[in-house]
Order: structure tokens, then C-alpha cells, then sequence
């Protein structure tokens, strides 16, 4: 969905202004890159939400995704 909302510079904006919206939209895209949500919206005997998946395109497989704030500091 990111990809479809590429920023397209504006008849009225400064190209410096144009740079500053272009780079915060792909800093966004960057790093949703290969994330996806599934939307669990009923189900009969259990929770609703959504669950973050991480998408191997080498593999054409969903995984489980566990972001960077909720990995241990370190293994030892």
C-alpha cells in the first residue's frame, strides 16, 4: 500500500520541500518492506486483531515477525 502512495512533486512546492516529503516516504517504505498485517476480524471460539507476519519473497512464505523492541537484549 505504500508503494501506491509515492509522493509526486507538487506544481506549487519548492523542490527542497518535495526532497523532504520524498525521504520520509521512503524511510516509511524501507521499513515496512517485506511486513505484513493479517487481520484476524472473526473468529468463532477465539481472539480478533492483527498478527505481524514477515514475508520471504525468496520462499513465497509468510513468518512469524517479532519487532525489534520485543527481542532480548542479548542471549547469554
Amino acid at each position: 500500500y505504500l508503494e501506491r502512495s509515492e509522493p509526486q512533486e507538487r506544481a506549487d512546492e519548492s523542490g527542497d520541500r518535495f526532497n523532504e516529503r520524498y525521504s520520509r516516504w521512503q524511510e516509511r517504505y524501507e521499513k515496512a518492506a517485506g511486513l505484513a498485517d493479517l487481520i484476524v476480524a472473526k473468529q468463532r471460539h477465539g481472539p480478533i486483531g492483527r498478527v505481524g507476519l514477515k514475508f520471504s519473497p525468496e520462499t513465497t512464505r509468510f513468518h512469524t515477525y517479532a519487532a525489534a523492541s520485543h527481542l532480548p537484549d542479548s542471549l547469554d
